[in-house]
C-alpha cells in the first residue's frame, strides 16, 4: 500500500516539476521572440530612414558597383584599367 502511494507521489511531483519547466521554457521563448521582433522592427525602420536620406540627398544618382565591400586590386579587373 505504501509503495503505491510513494509511486503516486513521485509521479505527481514529476508532473508538477515538469509542468513548471514547460511553462518557464514557453515564457522564455515568448520573451526572446518579442525581443527579437522589436529589434528587427527598430533596425528595419533605421535602415529605411537611411535609404530615404540617401535618395533625398542625391547620393543614389550615381550607381555604385555591387561588391562584397572589397575593392579590386589596382590595374586589374575594372573598366577604367583598359587601354
Amino acid at each position: 500500500m505504501s509503495t503505491s502511494l510513494e509511486l503516486l507521489a513521485a509521479n505527481v511531483a514529476f508532473f508538477v516539476v515538469f509542468s513548471i519547466f514547460v511553462v518557464a521554457f514557453t515564457v522564455m521563448g515568448v520573451i526572446t521572440l518579442t525581443w527579437a521582433l522589436r529589434r528587427d522592427r527598430a533596425g528595419r525602420s533605421e535602415w529605411l530612414e537611411r535609404q530615404v536620406d540617401e535618395s533625398a540627398s542625391g547620393a543614389g544618382d550615381v550607381p555604385t558597383p555591387r561588391t562584397n565591400g572589397r575593392q579590386p586590386p589596382a590595374g586589374r579587373g575594372g573598366p577604367e584599367s583598359k587601354p
